[in-house]
């Protein structure tokens, strides 16, 4: 395919590619070194397009989403970068970056104010010539190439309903709703916003909103308060952005003071207030009330629903395993707690009568608990809470059969059939008999554990055992229903009740444009022709960049290395940023050189803690807060779910799915294709270290040559001593983190489920004991020594990885042609830290 067979008139020159990131083709042969230039950004942008960005333009209006612009970047070469606005917003916007470890400092600026300081600026955009940028004072950028108008930013972003628009559009629609004028909170991706007398405070941020809330019929406009207690703003950047965009403010409990004043710098029109999470303490004034426990990231939510004390509901959610000792002491009414976090700890809640509801945040383990009689609580649910005083009122309010208690006594028990023959089976629609299903075994379990009446007790749970068989919760639990639960807490006990159960919609706004397609086009009619232009136009830029490909192939063949390499890193940034698990010391800039007033990094934290949102936590913590376990598994089922979604729509034009459906498999690639080799071909079957196969001691690996070597041998008093004369400039900072990552996979490469996070310090896994040999990363076989640990044989074998490495580099500067391609193979795989990656990438650039 030739580029005339793409572009055929300078109207095919403007790619819209996502809902806020524009694409405008400058060139006219495959010669040409950078025809291309970037508005706004995509996460998943074409990583082969990057190179060929000339500029970036950067409006006063920030299109796109900042927290992105890290995945549309080389962040290998952070100078290469130009960025093309108004000094004063480019500044901000780089700045911004810092709270993802990126200096850009030394990126090329150009300020379109410096000569032209009028209404409107016009200014070259690209080296080629007649490309014209206007620049307007509000927001707006036209491009023009031959006098002829190639994009208007704002009629895009008109035709292309962005994230912004809808949150609007939404806070229009939903103002007179009155869904969440009691007490409850909403689950969304297994993090809570809190709501009461129409107004919320959000428990972290969830990174995919917009759907939720539109088919849950939550006003942006009503979030009020942030409890934030992370340094990523990630998730929560595109609704700050709105909330700029709007002149809203906001308040943000965290303890982040200096990302917090980035962000608040770049959206200055948004008033934003920070006060500590350390020492939380907020009262609404209308009833509302949070409390942070110290030294932990739990919190407690009093809401008062009525004049006298008794009205008062008091929770705990707990987010991390630290301190759930202080509020399982507390006099609170329930606890709702992550399962991830509750597997860890589920010890300590047997000997507490508070009653305790589950959050799934789709742990594979999370089974058990749907027989084990523990509430479950789900994604996209909201949840009123109340408090009842008696069974009668509990009956009389939700019962889904009059006069049940008259049907069941110790005398007189009436049959299963004849039970559920009055629930009423097809005779009100599938949905709403599952509804009374569900509800109805809610009831048995409140008179189960209210009587004392064995042959009763006997007869209830035979018939919860016969709902159980019937009830199909997948329905009532979905995307396509708006499912309203009470929460009832009553004697020690949690209860939930569904009040309502409708379909989802109209209107749905989705977040990602290309899953437009998995509603009725009633539900999404306000996305789709946007949906249709920018798979279209993606289609299209793939095949002018697969035009470049082939000709940069044949040219110079580093050119597919190069791409791999920066997917990569883009990678390895989004996988770090989903679960935050990372060892940033520092912002780096484009030399790898850490500048001098850097912002404190997690790594950099004394005594403290992280967890998957970035979450600080001050001396007093211990072990690595589970909070990743939620996101990583979100983030893989969206690239599943990316992977094989269905693209063909009856309002779709037909026979483009399967190009659409080629194209998305391919960024899908893209996202899979980087992990450490020693994770390859690793499935990890569970949870704490337990084993997955028959608990067996493993024997040494006859497959894999030489001795057995004793694990108080890995590293000898000679390398230690050539460890210590490692210069300062190439030895890597061993954190917790590495060794945890390296004793986990070690424990999932020999067949061993994964370890609890905060555990391995404390406490070995089972299989760690004296004579047992298993496999390090490497293929060398360990048998364990008596009094040697796990975390001493990781932190030992990562030392003597960075003797490797060192060694490697250090015959790395001498080598060429195949020796040097053979030592930088070796390097890259003995490289574990950002820093060893900087040292290979400065080292490659002066030999090339």
């Amino acid at each position: 395919m030739e580029i005339s067979d793409i572009i055929q008139s300078d109207r095919d020159r403007l790619f819209i590619v996502d809902p806020e990131c524009y694409i405008i083709f400058t060139g006219d042969s495959t010669l040409d070194e950078q025809p291309f230039i970037r508005i706004g950004n995509w996460q998943d942008m074409p990583v082969e397009l990057i190179p060929l960005i000339e500029n970036i333009i950067i409006t006063d209006g920030i299109p796109g989403n900042p927290s992105h612009e890290q995945f549309n970047i080389d962040v290998r070469n952070l100078g290469k970068n130009r960025y093309i606005g108004s000094e004063n917003i480019v500044r901000r916007f780089l700045d911004y970056q810092r709270i993802f470890g990126l200096d850009l400092t030394n990126a090329i600026i150009v300020n379109i104010e410096k000569d032209i300081p009028e209404l409107s600026q016009e200014k070259n955009i690209s080296g080629k010539n007649h490309f014209i940028g206007v620049f307007y004072r509000d927001g707006n950028f036209k491009t023009v190439h031959n006098e002829s108008a190639i994009m208007d930013l704002k009629d895009a972003e008109n035709q292309t309903l962005t994230a912004t628009a809808i949150q609007s559009r939404m806070s229009e629609i939903f103002q007179k709703c009155d869904r969440y004028d009691g007490s409850g909170m909403i689950i969304l991706q297994h993090n809570p916003l809190f709501y009461h007398r129409g107004y919320l405070t959000s428990y972290l941020f969830p990174s995919r909103y917009l759907k939720d809330f539109s088919r849950l019929e939550i006003n942006p406009l009503r979030i009020k308060n942030i409890i934030f207690p992370s340094g990523n703003y990630l998730n929560l950047s595109r609704f700050l952005k709105w909330k700029h965009i709007n002149k809203g403010n906001i308040t943000v409990f965290s303890d982040h003071e200096v990302q917090f004043q980035l962000i608040k710098g770049l959206f200055r029109n948004c008033t934003m207030n920070r006060q500590s999470f350390q020492g939380l303490q907020y009262n609404s004034g209308d009833g509302l009330t949070v409390t942070g426990y110290a030294n932990s990231y739990n919190v407690r939510v009093s809401y008062k629903q009525g004049p006298s004390d008794n009205d008062v509901v008091n929770i705990a959610f707990i987010k991390g395993t630290s301190g759930i000792q202080k509020v399982l002491s507390d006099d609170v009414d329930a606890v709702f707690i992550e399962y991830s976090v509750f597997e860890e700890t589920s010890l300590l809640f047997k000997s507490t009568v508070i009653p305790v509801a589950v959050i799934n945040d789709r742990n594979r383990n999370i089974a058990p608990i749907l027989a084990s009689g523990i509430t479950l609580l789900h994604h996209g649910v909201p949840y009123e809470f109340k408090k009842i005083n008696s069974l009668e009122e509990i009956l009389e309010r939700y019962s889904p059969i009059p006069d049940l208690s008259l049907m069941l006594t110790p005398e007189s028990a009436e049959s299963i059939e004849a039970i559920m023959e009055k629930l009423g089976g097809g005779q009100s629609g599938e949905t709403e008999y599952q509804k009374r299903l569900y509800n109805l075994r809610a009831i048995l379990r409140a008179m189960l554990n209210a009587t004392g009446n064995r042959k009763l007790f006997q007869q209830i749970k035979s018939l919860i055992q016969s709902i159980d068989f019937h009830l199909k919760q997948e329905q009532l639990f979905n995307d396509d229903i708006r499912t309203m639960i009470d929460l009832v807490i009553f004697d020690n006990y949690i209860y939930t009740f569904i009040t309502e159960t409708q379909p989802s919609g109209p209107p749905v706004f989705v977040d990602e444009i290309e899953t437009v397609h998995r509603y009725p086009a009633e539900y999404v009619s306000a996305q789709i022709p946007s949906s249709e232009k920018i798979i279209t136009d993606r289609i299209r830029l793939m095949k002018l960049l697969e035009c470049y490909r082939e000709a940069r192939t044949a040219h110079a063949g580093y050119f597919n290395d190069e791409v791999e390499k920066l997917t990569r890193a883009i990678e390895d940034r989004k996988n770090r940023y989903a679960e935050d698990l990372h060892e940033e010391p520092a912002i780096i800039n484009g030399n790898g050189v850490i500048p001098a007033g850097k912002i404190t990094s997690l790594s950099d934290q004394s005594y403290a803690d992280r967890d998957a949102d970035g979450i600080i936590i001050t001396a007093g913590e211990t072990g690595l807060p589970r909070l990743m376990n939620g996101l990583k598994q979100g983030f893989h089922a969206a690239v599943a779910a990316f992977q094989t979604m269905r693209m063909e729509a009856p309002w779709k034009l037909a026979g483009i799915s399967s190009i659409v459906l080629l194209v998305l498999v391919l960024s899908v690639i893209l996202l899979l294709n980087y992990g450490d080799t020693a994770d390859k071909n690793i499935n990890a079957p569970g949870k704490n270290g337990t084993a997955s196969h028959t608990g067996k001691a493993l024997s040494p690996d006859k497959a894999v040559t030489g001795p057995v070597t004793k694990s108080t041998e890995i590293l000898s008093a000679e390398q230690i001593r050539t460890y210590d004369k490692i210069p300062v400039n190439f030895k890597s900072v061993i954190t917790d983190t590495d060794i945890y990552r390296y004793a986990n996979r070690v424990a999932v490469r020999n067949g061993y489920n994964e370890i609890a996070v905060g555990t391995i310090q404390g406490k070995d896994p089972h299989w760690i004991f004296p004579s047992n040999v298993f496999l390090l990363l490497d293929g060398e076989q360990i048998i364990v020594v008596q009094g040697d640990t796990l975390w001493d044989i990781a932190r030992r074998k990562l030392m003597e990885t960075d003797i490797l490495f060192y060694q490697t580099v250090t015959a790395l500067r001498k080598a060429r042609g195949k020796e040097r391609d053979e030592l930088q193979k070796k390097a890259e795989g003995y490289a574990f830290s950002q820093k060893h990656r900087i040292i290979l990438q400065d080292l490659l650039k002066k030999n090339d």
